[in-house]
C-alpha cells in the first residue's frame, strides 16, 4: 500500500483536465499565429506597393525608426479592431463553451468574460499587432530614394517575396498540424466508441434519479417498499418491458468492497468490488445478459442467508476453473451470501478500463439509501413515457424529487466521450479555421504574384506561350509551397500527437490513413486556392498588360 497527498484542487481537476486545457490553448494559439501570418503577408504585399510613399517620407526627413513605427502602428490598429470584434464573438460563444467544454471537465465552472480575461485578450491583440507589423517594417529599405521615386507604385517584385512564401509555408504547416490532430482524435474516438460496454440497446432505456426526503423516509423497509411500488406501476405502462431501481446507473463506478473470498477457501480472493443493490428486473432493463444460473428474484435477501448475483470478472477471479453457482462468498467477514447467478461484465470504470468484479444484491437491506436511479426499458420511444412517469410520481408522493432524466445511451455516450468529445469538436473547429486561413494565405500570395508579374506574363503570351504553360507556372509556385508546408506539418503533427498520447486509443501518431487524408485535403485546398489566380493569369491580354504597365 502507498499513499499520495494531493491538493483538493488537483484532486477534482486532475492531470487529464489540465492536459485538455493545455491542448486547447495550444490549438487556439496556433490559429492566432496563422491569422497573424496572413495579416503579415497582406501588409508585406501592401508595403511593396508603397515604395514611392516611403521614399517621399524619407526624402522629407523621416528616419527608419519613423517608418518602422508607422508599420507597427498600422498592424496594431488592425489587431485591436480584430481583438474587439473577437471579444464580441467570444461573448456570444460563452453558451457554446459551457456546453461543449466545461461539461467535459471535472470541477469546471461556467465560463465568463471577466476583466482579467479581457485584459489578457487586449494584451494578446497588442502582441499580435506587433508581430504583424514587424514583417513589413523589417523588409522596408530606404537606401535608394531616387529609385523609389522613379519606381512609382509598382513595387519591387523581388523584395519580400521569399519572406512571404516562407510565411505561407508556415501557415500550411500549422494547418496540417491542427487538421491532423483533429483526424487522430476523431479516429481515436471512433475506436473508443466501438468498444462493447456490456449494455444491449441502451437507447431503449429511460433513466432518471429519484430522491426521497430523509425526514419522511427513514425506515429502510419503507424506502424499499416505495421503490418496489414505483417499479411495479412503471412496469404496467403500455410499451414498458421492464422497470428497475439501482443504487447507481450502469457505467457509474464506485468501489464498495475491498476484498472478498470463497467461504472455506481464503486463498480464492478478489479485491475492489463494485457493489450494486437492484430490483429483480435490473438485468433485463439494463440489457445485461445472464451467463450462468439466474438473476435475482423477489424474496432474495441481502441478509443471512442471502443470495447474490456476480459478474463474470468476479467469477473468474474467485473460481476460474470450476462451478461457482451454489458457492458462498464471505463479505466483510459478516455474512456469506450464496451465488445464484453470473451475468455479463459491464465496463463500469470506462471503456478503456477492464470490467471490474461486481456483486448484485437485492434492493432491501439495512443500508438502503434514499436516492436511487430508475431504469425503464420500453419497446418504443422511451421519452414518450416521461409525462406518465411524472404522473405516477405525483400520485405516489408529490414531495419526491425527480432529476437527471435521460436515455441510458446518452449516459453511456458521456462516459465514452468524457473529455474526448469536447476536445475533438474544438480541435476540429480550429482545424477547419486553420484550413480556411491557409487557403486564403496561398490565394493571397499567388494573386499578388500574378499581379506583380502581369507584364512578364503578357510578354510570354505575346511571344507565343500557351495559356496552359502560364497556368502551369503559377500552379507550380503554389504546389512547391504546399509540399514543403505539408512536410513540415506532418512533423508538427507527430510532435503534437505526443501531447495527445493519453487521449489516443489504438491510433499511432504517424497513422497512415489520417495523414494521407489530411495531406489530400490540404493539397486540394491549396490547388484550388492557386488555380483561381492561375486562371486569371492565363486570361491576361498582352496589349492590356502593356498598357496597364
Amino acid at each position: 500500500w502507498t499513499m499520495e497527498a494531493v491538493s483538493l484542487k488537483d484532486y477534482f481537476v486532475g492531470e487529464s483536465s489540465r492536459r485538455l486545457l493545455f491542448i486547447l490553448s495550444g490549438a487556439a494559439a496556433m490559429v492566432l499565429l496563422i491569422a497573424c501570418v496572413n495579416v503579415a503577408n497582406l501588409l508585406l504585399a501592401r508595403a511593396e506597393t508603397r515604395n514611392r510613399e516611403m521614399s517621399v517620407r524619407a526624402a522629407l526627413g523621416a528616419g527608419r525608426g519613423r517608418i518602422v513605427s508607422l508599420f507597427m502602428t498600422e498592424g496594431m490598429v488592425l489587431s485591436l479592431i480584430g481583438g474587439v470584434g473577437g471579444m464580441g464573438v467570444a461573448a456570444a460563444s460563452v453558451p457554446l463553451l459551457e456546453r461543449y467544454i466545461t461539461r467535459g471537465l471535472p470541477g469546471a465552472s461556467g465560463p465568463a468574460l471577466t476583466l482579467p480575461i479581457l485584459a489578457f485578450t487586449l494584451g494578446i491583440a497588442l502582441v499580435a499587432g506587433l508581430l504583424t507589423g514587424l514583417a513589413p517594417a523589417l523588409t522596408t529599405r530606404l537606401k535608394d530614394i531616387q529609385s523609389g521615386l522613379r519606381q512609382g507604385t509598382r513595387g519591387n517584385t523581388g523584395q519580400g517575396t521569399t519572406l512571404r512564401r516562407s510565411l505561407v509555408v508556415v501557415q500550411i504547416g500549422l494547418a496540417v498540424t491542427l487538421v491532423a490532430a483533429a483526424g487522430l482524435l476523431l479516429r481515436s474516438f471512433q475506436a473508443v466508441s466501438s468498444i462493447d460496454l456490456g449494455l444491449e440497446e441502451p437507447e431503449q432505456v429511460l433513466a432518471f434519479n429519484v430522491s426521497l426526503p430523509d425526514a419522511v423516509y427513514s425506515d429502510p423497509t419503507a424506502i424499499a417498499e416505495f421503490f418496489r411500488t414505483l417499479t411495479t406501476r412503471l412496469g404496467q405502462l403500455p410499451g414498458v418491458e421492464a422497470a428497475t431501481v439501482t443504487n447507481r446507473l450502469p457505467l457509474s463506478a464506485g468501489t464498495n468492497v475491498t476484498e472478498v473470498n470463497l467461504l472455506g477457501d481464503p486463498d480464492r480472493t478478489a479485491s475492489f468490488m463494485e457493489l450494486r443493490t437492484v430490483t429483480p428486473d435490473f438485468f433485463e432493463a439494463a440489457g445485461i445478459g445472464v451467463v450462468n444460473g439466474r438473476g435475482l428474484r423477489e424474496g432474495d435477501a441481502i441478509t443471512e442467508p442471502g443470495q447474490v448475483v456476480i459478474s463474470e470478472a468476479l467469477a473468474n477471479d474467485l473460481m476460474p476453473d470450476g462451478e461457482i453457482i451454489g458457492r458462498q462468498i464471505a463479505v466483510w467477514g459478516e455474512f456469506a451470501p450464496t451465488v445464484v447467478g453470473v451475468v455479463a461484465d459491464i465496463r463500469d470504470r470506462g471503456p478503456l478500463q477492464d470490467p471490474p468484479p461486481t456483486m448484485y444484491f437485492d434492493l432491501g437491506g439495512p443500508f438502503q439509501p434514499t436516492s436511487e436511479s430508475v431504469l425503464v426499458r420500453t419497446q418504443g420511444e422511451p421519452l414518450a413515457i416521461v409525462d406518465e412517469m411524472r404522473a405516477i410520481m405525483l400520485d405516489l408522493d408529490p414531495t419526491v424529487a425527480v432529476s437527471g432524466i435521460q436515455l441510458l445511451s446518452e449516459h453511456a455516450q458521456s462516459v465514452v466521450g468524457r473529455g474526448r468529445t469536447s476536445l475533438m469538436q474544438m480541435i476540429t473547429l480550429f482545424g477547419v479555421v486553420a484550413l480556411l486561413l491557409g487557403g486564403i494565405g496561398i490565394y493571397g500570395v499567388m494573386a499578388y504574384f500574378v499581379a506583380q508579374r502581369r507584364r512578364e506574363m503578357g510578354v510570354r503570351m505575346a511571344l507565343g506561350a500557351a495559356q496552359s504553360s502560364v497556368t502551369s507556372m503559377v500552379l507550380m509556385q503554389g504546389v512547391r509551397m504546399t509540399v514543403v508546408g505539408i512536410l513540415l506539418g506532418v512533423g508538427g503533427a507527430y510532435a503534437a500527437s505526443r501531447f495527445l498520447g493519453s487521449l489516443l486509443y489504438e491510433v499511432q501518431p504517424l497513422d497512415l490513413i489520417t495523414h494521407s487524408v489530411v495531406t489530400a485535403l490540404l493539397a486540394a485546398v491549396a490547388v484550388f486556392a492557386t488555380w483561381i489566380p492561375a486562371r486569371r493569369a492565363a486570361g491576361i491580354d498582352p496589349m492590356e498588360a502593356f498598357r496597364g504597365e
